[in-house]
Order: structure tokens, then C-alpha cells, then sequence
């Protein structure tokens, strides 16, 4: 895709509901504009997200060009999902990407006590002679 640009608008920070239709309830949107198709990837979405203020674990979704919630929406898993993304968006008259960020929490972190040095192993003591 030589010197194709997107332009994303990324919903986050909200969550999926059934209403009866499916929508997307609460959170923020985010636009970021002309990003390089060259360089997208996966990883390149998760930052893109991350960057909007979209928690780490979250899943990504696109909107097929033209398609609702129900039935247009694809999830982002993995660099695949990328480039058919590319290759769908690139072929409709648009340059605009509208991603939905849903779930995820943070993980949790886990510290070691201070001054909790190695335990000694106290199976030495109990073998028998």
C-alpha cells in the first residue's frame, strides 16, 4: 500500500451493550490522523490505543466500511486482522478507521516485601541418616 494514510477514530473507555441493538455505551473518542499504512501492525494498534489512555489488556475491534455494530464489526488479534483491515479500508472510497477498545483491566503488581530475603530450605535438616 504505497503512501497510504488512515485516519482513526478510536472509541475507549466505554463497554458493548445489547439496547436492543448493539452499541457502544460511555467512554471517550480519539482521532489520530495520517497514519503511514506501511507501518501499521498489530503492536502498532495496541500503542495507538494504549496512547489514547485505552487500558493494556483491552481487545481492539474495526468497523468494516459501511457496516453497523452487529454485524460489521471485526476483532483485532493479531497481525492478519491488520492487514485485511488495511486492504478493506484501502479499497473504499475512505481513509478513516474506526476502532472500538473494549474491556480489559490492569494487571495487577506484584512487589516483593522489602526485606524479604530468600528463604532458607529447612528440608535439609528433616533427611533421614
Amino acid at each position: 500500500m504505497a503512501d497510504l494514510t488512515f485516519n482513526f477514530e478510536i472509541h475507549h473507555g466505554g463497554q458493548f451493550v445489547w439496547n436492543p441493538d448493539l452499541v457502544y455505551l460511555g467512554g471517550n473518542t480519539s482521532f489520530i490522523d495520517n497514519v503511514d499504512s506501511n507501518k501499521l501492525s498489530y503492536f502498532e494498534i495496541q500503542d495507538i490505543c494504549s496512547d489514547v489512555g485505552a487500558v493494556s489488556t483491552s481487545r481492539s475491534h474495526y468497523l468494516i466500511p459501511g457496516g453497523n455494530l452487529e454485524q460489521g464489526l471485526r476483532a483485532i488479534n493479531g497481525a492478519d486482522n491488520v492487514v485485511y483491515m488495511c486492504e478493506i479500508h484501502a479499497a473504499c472510497p475512505t481513509n478513516k478507521i474506526t476502532l472500538y477498545v473494549e474491556g480489559g483491566e490492569e494487571p495487577l503488581a506484584v512487589e516483593q516485601p522489602f526485606g524479604n530475603e530468600e528463604i532458607a530450605n529447612d528440608d535439609d535438616e528433616h533427611e533421614a541418616p
